[in-house]
């Protein structure tokens, strides 16, 4: 998508380096490497500080890591943009229509069109109860920061995704800007933006990479719609044959979908 429609969001193609602190922790994931690989997918360990500090310059100064792991075919990006990008596509090359800020009632919507796609994240769940049915998606609130790198940060920022398995804190470079997430909250269908959620995100920061200037930054929160066994639902409603589910994909919502929407597609396919 991005080669065929020139889509422009910040993509970082540099892999996604997990890093460890804690030797335990290090360990669990050794053992992972067998299970990885076994299915086709990386996990490529590294217990030198020397590759580690090959990988991502700007770690040579944390004296407390003991290991990472490496995934160099991951990529990362501005998905608000890259969303933006598309919703232009959309319109432009296949006229696709776009209503926001409208209410759905399901019942009614049923009778003007052949299929609907409930797509909505943690709301499918009261949406899908209109028809009957009861989905077990649950939003689990995240939090980020996004910093504005000034001239003296931006050389001190990591470039490669970095995520802090003990910590369970990512970092994610956007151009000038960092983003750091983390945290899952859970506390329903509530968007408050908590301030002693933000600063764990900071001082994560501040502990890591102390030259980084955090002054100008933006904090975000959103609510992942995460299902019990973290697998998405896929699949069409069992009360009305014309409804069919894209939800639950929890916090890898843009990392799952193009492949379960390919799915879906064959599905509603084979119901005409």
């Amino acid at each position: 998508m991005t080669r065929d429609y020139g889509l422009e969001y910040n993509r970082v193609n540099a892999g996604i380096l997990h890093i460890y602190k804690n030797k335990e922790y290090m360990n669990d994931a050794i053992m992972l490497q067998e299970l990885y690989q076994a299915n086709g997918c990386e996990w490529r360990v590294l217990t030198s500080k020397y590759d580690i500090n090959k990988i991502e310059p700007t770690l040579k100064n944390i004296d407390s890591i003991v290991g990472g792991i490496f995934t160099p075919s991951d990529f990362t990006g501005d998905i608000h943009k890259f969303c933006i990008q598309m919703f232009k596509v959309l319109t432009s090359t296949y006229a696709v229509r776009f209503f926001f800020d409208r209410p759905v009632e399901l019942i009614k919507e049923l009778h003007h069109y052949d299929y609907i796609v409930v797509a909505n994240g943690s709301d499918a769940r009261h949406l899908s109860k209109q028809i009957g049915d009861n989905h077990p998606v649950y939003p689990v609130k995240g939090y980020s920061i996004t910093i504005n790198l000034n001239t003296e940060s931006v050389n001190n920022a990591p470039y490669v995704s970095l995520l802090d398995d003990e910590a369970k804190i990512v970092s994610s470079r956007f151009g000038n800007r960092l983003r750091v997430a983390g945290t899952a909250e859970i506390t329903g269908d509530n968007w408050d933006i908590r301030k002693d959620r933000i600063q764990p995100l900071i001082k994560w920061v501040h502990t890591n990479f102390p030259n980084i200037n955090t002054e100008d930054y933006s904090s975000w929160a959103c609510l992942r719609p995460m299902t019990p066994n973290m697998m998405p639902i896929v699949k069409q409603s069992e009360k009305d044959q014309k409804v069919f589910y894209h939800i639950g994909h929890g916090h890898l919502g843009w990392t799952l979908a193009p492949a379960t929407a390919e799915i879906l597609v064959k599905i509603i396919q084979g119901k005409q």
